[in-house]
């Protein structure tokens, strides 16, 4: 009688098969899930740069704004 450990092995055996179509298919879905996420990381810091150079844009004439109204 086998015992309780390997009759639980043999069933994870059976269940890790995969066809070599399969894997291939969930290799391919990871790695445009990977260069998605890249992408969207990349843009989210392009935004905040982007972001930044508006920001310091908005303070500079605001100084400027200031700065003129002090003089006159």
């Amino acid at each position: 009688m086998p015992s309780r450990m390997s009759r639980v092995y043999d069933i994870r055996e059976e269940v890790m098969k995969r066809s070599r179509n399969e894997v291939a298919r969930w290799r391919m879905l990871r790695q445009v899930h990977r260069r998605r996420s890249r992408w969207l990381e990349g843009q989210s810091r392009r935004y905040k740069r982007i972001h930044c150079i508006r920001h310091q844009l908005a303070q500079q004439q605001r100084r400027s704004i200031l700065f003129i109204t002090q003089i006159i």
